[in-house]
């Protein structure tokens, strides 16, 4: 019936989320008969990793594994998921920002100036 193939096309589509090492969240869109494989180089190009060194995981533990060319469809992932990058190649945090001086050193003010008195 048309109602069907119309819903079968609205479902092909995905929008997916990758949380990368860096903390960044990576939004792809795909197709449902996109494979694995191809979502985890996508992921891995917007990480600047090397694609053979990482995996996808649905909850940062328990990386997925699905047989060589399965597409996403049958993998168990829904469009709107949050899928983790992991990869030993990265660090498992993002950098700290260097700590920035709160004010310039100097000579006491002698008090301090400037300040309301507690009401």
């Amino acid at each position: 019936t048309l109602h069907r193939r119309g819903a079968q096309t609205a479902q092909s589509a995905m929008l997916l989320r990758v949380r990368l090492p860096s903390g960044e969240t990576l939004k792809l869109r795909v197709e449902g008969s996109t494979t694995f494989e191809e979502l985890v180089r996508m992921a891995a190009e917007g990480a600047s990793l090397p694609a053979a060194s990482c995996n996808l995981s649905l909850n940062k533990a328990a990386p997925l594994s699905p047989s060589a060319g399965t597409p996403l469809s049958q993998v168990g992932v829904a469009s709107g998921d949050l899928l983790y990058l992991t990869s030993p190649d990265a660090p498992s945090q993002p950098a700290p920002a260097p700590a920035a001086p709160a004010a310039p050193l100097g000579p006491p003010s002698g008090g301090h100036r400037g300040l309301a008195p507690a009401a």
